[in-house]
C-alpha cells in the first residue's frame, strides 16, 4: 500500500512538473533555475550513494519546481516585459489596439513595467470602432498609476477615448435586445450587472446588484438574462425589459461557467469548463468535459462524460451549431476533444499542445483559434485534423480570443492590452 501511494505521489508530481514547465518555464528567473539544478543534482547524487543516512527524494525538486513556477505566475501578473512587446511588434500581422499601459513608449530591451490590470473579455460594436472590455486586478499588482483603473472599460481607439468604472474583476458582456449591453462584474456580495446602451457605451450605466454575477445567456424569445454566479452553483434570472432580478435558483451541480454560444431556437447554450476528478467528486461521480444549459425547461446537463473526463481540465469550447459538433480545449492533456452536442458522446480527440484554453470556431474557414493563456500564443488549427497552421505571440495571459464582426481579424485580450491579429485572405 505504501509503495502504491509513493508511486502515485511521484507520478502526480512528475506530471504536474511537466505541465508547469511547459507553460510557465519562461517565468523562472536564473536564480530559481540554479536552485532547481542544485537540488536535482543532490537528488541524483544521493540516489547512487547516500550521504550517511541522507537521501534526498526526487519529490523535493519536483515540488520545488511547481512552487517556483506558481510564484513566477503570481509575480508576472503584476508586470509587463518590454521584450514581450517588442516580440509582438516584430509580427507584421499583429498589433496592440488598446495598450494596457500608456508608458509602453518608455520600453527598452530587458525592462519590465509595473501593471495593475489587464483585459479579460471583449465586446466589439457593429461598426468595429468601439469596444467594451472587462479587466482584472492581479493579487500582487505592480505599483503604478498607469493603465486601466476599473473593471469595466469602454474604448474608442481612433478617438483616443477610454473610460473605466467598477471594482474587482469584470467578466462577460452579453447583448440584450437591440440596444443594450449587460456586463457582469462578480466581486462577491457587491457583484453587479452594468447595463450600457450600445450606441453610447460611454454613458452612465444602469447598475443592478447581483452577487457573484459571472457569466450568462440572453434568450430573446423569453426576454430573460440567465446570470450564472462565478461560484458555479447558483443562477439568477433577470428580466430583459426592466432588469428586475428573480430569486436565485440552485443549479444542483457545480460547474465551471465560462460562456459559450447560445442557440435561441433550442433555448440551449454551452458552458465551457471542467475540472477532472474534482468536478466528478462534487457531482456524484459524474464526469464531464462541458455543460449544456437549458432555458426550457431550466437546467444543466454534463456532456462528454467518459474516462477521459476524469483526467481533463477545460476552460474553453465552441459549438458548430449546424452540425452539432462541439470543440473542447483540454490544456492539461494537450488535446482538443470533439463531442456530439445531442448525445454528449466523445467523437474524437486531436493532439495539439499543452496550455490551450479559450477556443473559437470559424465556420467559414473551418479553423479553430485557441489561446495559450500562460505562454501568450494564439494558434490556428484545422478544425478537422487539428493540425497547427499558424501561430502568433500576443503577450502573456491570453484570455479572450474572438473573431471581429467582419471576420477579417482576431481580437485577443492579454497583459499587453487588446491585440488585433489580421487573418488576411486565409480561407
Amino acid at each position: 500500500m505504501a509503495a502504491a501511494c509513493s508511486f502515485t505521489l511521484y507520478l502526480a508530481s512528475g506530471y504536474a512538473a511537466v505541465l508547469f514547465v511547459a507553460v510557465l518555464g519562461w517565468s523562472l528567473p536564473l536564480w530559481a533555475i540554479a536552485v532547481l539544478a542544485a537540488t536535482s543534482s543532490t537528488t541524483l547524487a544521493t540516489a547512487r550513494r547516500p550521504w550517511g543516512q541522507l537521501r534526498v527524494p526526487a519529490v523535493l525538486p519536483l515540488g520545488l519546481l511547481i512552487a517556483l513556477a506558481l510564484s513566477g505566475w503570481w509575480s508576472e501578473g503584476g508586470r509587463v516585459r518590454c521584450d514581450d512587446l517588442f516580440r509582438l511588434q516584430e509580427q507584421s500581422d499583429v498589433a496592440v489596439l488598446i495598450p494596457s499601459l500608456k508608458g509602453f513608449s518608455a520600453c527598452r530591451p530587458g525592462m519590465t513595467l509595473p501593471l495593475r490590470r489587464y483585459p479579460r473579455h471583449i465586446w466589439e460594436s457593429t461598426d468595429g470602432k468601439t469596444f467594451v472590455f472587462t479587466t482584472q486586478k492581479e493579487p500582487f499588482p505592480g505599483a503604478t498609476d498607469d493603465g486601466f483603473d476599473g473593471s469595466v472599460c469602454s474604448a474608442q481607439p481612433d478617438g483616443g477615448r477610454l473610460r473605466c468604472i467598477g471594482t474587482g474583476k469584470g467578466e462577460q458582456a452579453v447583448e440584450v435586445g437591440k440596444d443594450r449591453l449587460i456586463v457582469m462584474n462578480p466581486e462577491g456580495g457587491d457583484g453587479a450587472l452594468y447595463a450600457l446602451r450600445r450606441d453610447d457605451v460611454f454613458g452612465e450605466p444602469t447598475v443592478v446588484k447581483i452577487g457573484r454575477a459571472g457569466t450568462g445567456f440572453y434568450d430573446p424569445t423569453l426576454d430573460v438574462v440567465y446570470v450564472i454566479g462565478d461560484d458555479a452553483t447558483m443562477l439568477t434570472p433577470v428580466r430583459g425589459a426592466d432588469l428586475k432580478a428573480e430569486p436565485p435558483v440552485s443549479l444542483g451541480t457545480i460547474i465551471l461557467a465560462d460562456i459559450g454560444p447560445y442557440d435561441t431556437e433550442r433555448h440551449t447554450g454551452l458552458l465551457c469548463g471542467a475540472v477532472g476528478p474534482v468536478g466528478a467528486i462534487f457531482n456524484g461521480g459524474r464526469s464531464y468535459l462541458a455543460t449544456k444549459f437549458h432555458a426550457m425547461p431550466l437546467g444543466v446537463e454534463g456532456m462528454g462524460g467518459s474516462l477521459l473526463a476524469w483526467f481533463a481540465v477545460s476552460f474553453g469550447c465552441d459549438w458548430d451549431i449546424p452540425t452539432g459538433r462541439v470543440f473542447i480545449a483540454l490544456p492539461n492533456l494537450a488535446a482538443v476533444a470533439d463531442v456530439d452536442f445531442e448525445t454528449g458522446r466523445l467523437l474524437s480527440l486531436g493532439r495539439t499542445e499543452i496550455g490551450l484554453r479559450m477556443l473559437r470556431f470559424d465556420s467559414q474557414r473551418r479553423r479553430l483559434y485557441a489561446g495559450n493563456f500562460l505562454r501568450g500564443y494564439v494558434v490556428e488549427l484545422d478544425a478537422d485534423s487539428k493540425q497547427q497552421l499558424r501561430r502568433w505571440f500576443v503577450g502573456r495571459f491570453a484570455r479572450d480570443v474572438r473573431l471581429t464582426r467582419d471576420r477579417s481579424a482576431l481580437l485577443v485580450a492579454s497583459n499587453l492590452g487588446i491585440v488585433r491579429i489580421s487573418l488576411g485572405g486565409a480561407q
